[in-house]
């Protein structure tokens, strides 16, 4: 089991003992003292891989964990050389076992001090021993967003915002309002939506809403949970939100993966689905921005599937996969 509580912070930056040189707007670390290093500091978005989601009639997965700054929070420093880190969503097989509910949690997303949490995954007792509310399985079920409950399920669905961060970077997964198809997973605006009541066409639970950004210069939600899966006989899966995966409706339906590099849960099968595996969360993203001006002259990132950019007199730094941020 995964241990973050020393990985994520409430969003106070770290300081250094480094004595600085400030020079337009960044900084030169070291100057004279065999080399420099030049270190700036950022805006930031920070979401984390969504969660992967049950198999049949399964509750969505819960987004990953949503941090940000802009507009107006605290920024963080950064320095040329530093790690960006996105993660993956979560993937999950079939046959369920231990290592495979595990693999379904989506990964953090790191950048300087500020960590984001993955999305959690349904599962019942799949992943470890009963009880089904033991400490082992609510936390395979929580993240950054929480993940929905498969089928007429009687346990505690995923807590969000787990570690706790301030402001909260997800919310939980949707309660049993009915008793047949899944629940929805958690979203970074708000927390899945609870489960059908009608045996013969229950929908599924819708994913949780994401979050609306425009650091990258327009508006775009991202970090939705996954809708949960119908029951049988008609029902309808519930509907995708900002990047999530949308249930699969009955008959047959298996559902969608997250969306790559929104943080969106994965969508949950129905009760008749003939697809043997679970549906991934998406990856996560990272997007630094700063005013152009204060950009120093070197600045990039890699590899060349990450992007620079710039809109409305600010430089936008996008990672799409982990990174190097090169000042």
């Amino acid at each position: 089991m995964r241990d973050l509580k020393n990985n994520l912070t409430p969003g106070k930056n770290k300081k250094t003992n480094s004595k600085r040189t400030k020079s337009f707007g960044y900084q030169v670390l070291g100057f004279g003292a065999g080399g420099s290093s030049v270190s700036a500091e950022f805006d930031y978005l920070v979401i984390a891989g969504g969660g992967g989601a049950e198999n049949s009639i399964g509750g969505g997965g819960g987004a990953g964990g949503y941090r940000t700054s802009f507009p107006g929070g605290t920024k963080i420093e950064l320095t040329g050389g530093d790690t960006i880190t996105v993660g993956a969503g979560g993937a999950r097989g079939y046959p369920s076992n231990s290592a495979a509910v595990i693999a379904g949690i989506g990964q953090v997303s790191t950048a300087g001090d500020i960590t984001s949490a993955g999305g959690g995954t349904q599962n019942s007792s799949e992943a470890y021993p009963t009880p089904n509310n033991s400490a082992n399985n609510l936390s395979v079920r929580s993240g950054g967003s929480g993940a929905g409950g498969g089928h007429q399920f009687s346990y505690t669905v995923g807590a969000g915002n787990v570690p706790p961060t301030s402001p909260s970077q997800g919310n939980p997964g949707g309660g049993p309002s009915g008793t047949w198809g899944g629940s929805g997973g958690g979203g970074a605006a708000g927390a899945g939506g609870g489960q059908g009541s009608n045996a013969y066409s229950s929908p599924g639970g819708t994913g949780g809403t994401g979050s609306p950004s425009s650091i990258t210069g327009s508006g775009v939600s991202r970090a939705g949970g996954g809708g949960g899966g119908a029951f049988v006989q008609g029902g309808s899966g519930g509907p995708a939100s900002s990047g999530g995966g949308a249930g699969g409706s009955s008959p047959g339906g298996n559902g969608s993966a997250g969306s790559a590099n929104t943080g969106g849960g994965g969508g949950g099968r129905s009760g008749d689905s003939t697809n043997g595996h679970r549906n991934n969360g998406g990856s996560g993203l990272i997007v630094l921005s700063l005013a152009t001006g204060d950009a120093p002259a070197g600045i990039g990132i890699s590899p060349g599937s990450n992007s620079v950019t710039t809109s409305g007199g600010r430089t936008i730094l996008t990672f799409n996969v982990t990174g190097t941020l090169n000042l």
